[in-house]
């Protein structure tokens, strides 16, 4: 355990919260696996990532930006530019999330224009003045092409997601998942075993396991939620 502990990191926080929701996309099979922090450098600029066997998606929350918007250069500050870089340099399958409760703007736009573009030139075309210019902004911060900055655009998301968001969504995938269990007290439980994981990779199999076997405790009463086998629910959204 790092100084400080990975329980102090957590808390009632709003990234505990989206770490909780991708979670369940894990126990019901949507994604392979999750794996909460790491000691290695991949994970510089992310608190975990979840995939299955042929992407892997880096995840970073950022509650709110001082302004209210993220644009190019508050991204740039936060390390958040570098951080897509490393992992998008890396691999042509990895894809990287930014949440927040703030619109990114400028970056939003350009990545949803850039997934509809067929290539570099019908991207360019389709983008405003303003848009051009943090078009070039991004490329200068990420010191490549344009074809690679659209490519790059491609598996790069910017998402707001509320925190009240959050906490309906955990309810519900929690009456799916669970019998008797309330919205808090799905969210302590699975906060509090991933606090207890730093470091390991968490699968769909181990998690049903270990939620099984915590429910055969009489000890951990609070915990008492019987998994139950159903389907995924319909219409949840790539990243969940």
């Amino acid at each position: 355990m790092f100084p400080g502990g990975i329980a102090d990191k957590l808390g009632n926080r709003y990234e505990a919260k989206w770490l909780v929701r991708q979670l369940f996309r894990v126990l019901y099979g949507e994604r392979d696996w999750l794996r909460f922090e790491s000691i290695t450098t991949a994970f510089d600029g992310f608190e975990f990532a979840v995939g299955s066997d042929d992407n892997t998606e880096w995840h970073q929350t950022k509650k709110t930006s001082p302004h209210g918007n993220w644009t190019i250069r508050a991204l740039e500050r936060e390390g958040v530019l570098e951080a897509f870089r490393d992992r998008l340099s890396s691999s042509d399958a990895d894809t990287c999330f930014l949440i927040s409760e703030a619109p990114a703007k400028d970056a939003q736009v350009l990545a949803q224009k850039a997934d509809v573009a067929n290539d570099v030139v019908e991207f360019e075309s389709s983008l405003s003045q303003e848009q051009s210019r943090a078009f070039t902004d991004l490329g200068a911060i990420w010191d490549v092409d344009k074809s690679t900055v659209w490519q790059w655009l491609r598996r790069s998301f910017f998402q707001v997601e509320s925190e009240n968001e959050l906490e309906s969504h955990i309810g519900i995938m929690a009456q799916y998942a669970f019998e008797d269990a309330s919205r808090q007290s799905a969210f302590e439980a699975l906060r509090d075993y991933m606090e207890q994981r730093f470091n390991l990779r968490i699968t769909t199999a181990n998690l049903r396991q270990d939620l099984q076997e915590h429910r055969n405790r009489p000890a951990n009463a609070p915990f008492l939620m019987m998994l139950v086998q159903r389907r995924p629910m319909a219409g949840v959204r790539r990243c969940g």
